[in-house]
């Protein structure tokens, strides 16, 4: 997963960052259940 920066729009946004959950899918149903 990578990490998103955020531009410092804010004081509060300057050091934000988040994942991002792009390889997280639900495309195949889980077969272990």
């Amino acid at each position: 997963m990578a990490v998103k920066g955020y531009k410092p729009t804010s004081p509060g946004r300057r050091f934000m960052t988040t994942s991002t959950f792009d390889e997280v899918t639900r495309d195949q149903p889980e077969k272990s259940l």
